[in-house]
């Protein structure tokens, strides 16, 4: 479904779209430099993000206009590494795929890590870095190194994870700026909570 402010003006622009769209009756505008979104049912809060306009792809001169699409569904809407612009002419893709998007899968079934690529970040679409542990819960840092070896981009810098995750990501290194065509190295180290480190590794 769609919510809109107006109707009428929303189909000026989206004349194409299928899905369900509703007016709101009273619907206030979302700031571009941040705001808190919250998704309620039955009183309960079901999904949240608190979105920030650094969020956007930092080639953008002016990001007004244009939204920030969730990446994975499935993953936390309160990483700032599964939100990207959209990249349609339009400046968004209600009812429909998003532009900024991610290939569907699973993490392996068996303690390894998986990379879904070749990947396009011009396109939108970002690498998906799927692992799953040998421990039920762990300390995860994810490094990505060149073909060099020099480090371009650090995803994770020890934080809990539970036997399996997927991590995002946009092809862009630490400075936010995108990085050249070439073979990249991912490399995960998962440190028990009870002691222990493994070392995973795999390229891009």
């Amino acid at each position: 479904m769609v919510l809109v402010a107006n109707r009428d003006s929303f189909r000026v622009t989206f004349v194409d779209v299928d899905a369900p769209v509703f007016e709101a009756r009273s619907f206030s505008g979302l700031n571009n430099d941040g705001d808190m979104l919250a998704l309620f049912h039955d009183g309960v809060a079901i999904d949240s993000v608190a979105y920030e306009p650094d969020w956007h792809r930092v080639e953008l001169e002016d990001a007004s206009g244009i939204s920030l699409e969730r990446i994975d569904p499935a993953a936390p809407a309160t990483d700032p590494s599964n939100w990207s612009s959209s990249l349609d002419a339009r400046g968004g893709t209600p009812g429909t795929m998003n532009t900024a998007f991610v290939v569907d899968g699973e993490p392996p079934g068996s303690p390894g890590l998986e990379i879904d690529s070749p990947f396009d970040p011009d396109a939108g679409q970002s690498a998906a870095i799927r692992y799953t542990l040998a421990t039920d819960a762990a300390l995860v840092r994810v490094r990505i190194f060149d073909g060099a070896g020099r480090l371009v981009r650090q995803l994770e810098d020890g934080n809990l994870s539970g036997p399996a995750g997927t991590l995002l990501w946009d092809g862009r290194g630490d400075d936010g700026r995108q990085l050249r065509i070439g073979i990249y190295i991912v490399l995960l180290e998962a440190v028990n909570v009870e002691g222990g480190l493994d070392k995973k590794e795999d390229t891009i």
